[in-house]
């Protein structure tokens, strides 16, 4: 996969990738974002949940939706402020949309007790409590696709943006967020990206 920034717009091989625009974003970043968060749908389709975003009445975005089988989708310049990170704060900074990029994960995170998700499907899971505490519990299995595509994409914004740190939704609001949740391999994420 050989994914490049141009002018705010991925591309996939010289091409961009599928945009599905959401207006649920703000002006331009004041300063260069230097955080990449990373966010799971909650939800079924990676395509379901960018038609989702593009509704103004969703009230939320984020730059780039990954599907399970790794399919990218665009929904806001990386030149542009998305509405991924609500409250948030990290390392000193507050309203962590004014500093940082938003990849969403097509998965579900918490599954019923026998494995199935909110539509009654089943998928694969690992057992596992949460970092911020909570029951052990079922959450989907992120596919290697989709993991291969997302820090393909992450390397790409931290080629065009100063990206110095990636983290979880559940690192910058912790009292209300699990994503991207105890499936996503967070440290190994971090050195294929930035290389620590």
């Amino acid at each position: 996969m050989s994914y490049a920034i141009r002018n705010g717009t991925l591309d996939l091989s010289g091409a961009p990738v599928r945009q599905v625009p959401s207006p649920n974003a703000s002006g331009a970043f004041r300063v260069k974002p230097t955080k990449l968060v990373m966010h799971y749908t909650a939800g079924g389709s990676g395509s379901g949940s960018a038609a989702w975003l593009a509704n103004p009445n969703a009230g939320a975005s984020a730059h780039f939706v990954i599907c399970r089988d790794g399919t990218v989708i665009q929904c806001v310049s990386v030149d542009r402020r998305a509405w991924h990170a609500g409250k948030s704060q990290w390392g000193g900074l507050t309203n962590l949309n004014s500093y940082s990029i938003g990849i969403e994960l097509a998965n579900w995170g918490p599954l019923r007790d026998d494995g199935t998700t909110a539509a009654g499907k089943a998928v694969d899971y690992i057992v596992a409590a949460h970092k911020n505490g909570g029951p052990v519990r079922k959450w989907e299995v992120y596919p290697a696709a989709q993991i291969a595509a997302a820090g393909a994409v992450a390397r790409a914004i931290a080629a065009y943006h100063p990206i110095d740190e990636v983290v979880g939704h559940d690192d910058i609001a912790p009292a209300r967020k699990l994503d991207p949740g105890p499936a996503f391999d967070m440290a190994g994420f971090r050195k294929a990206v930035l290389g620590e």
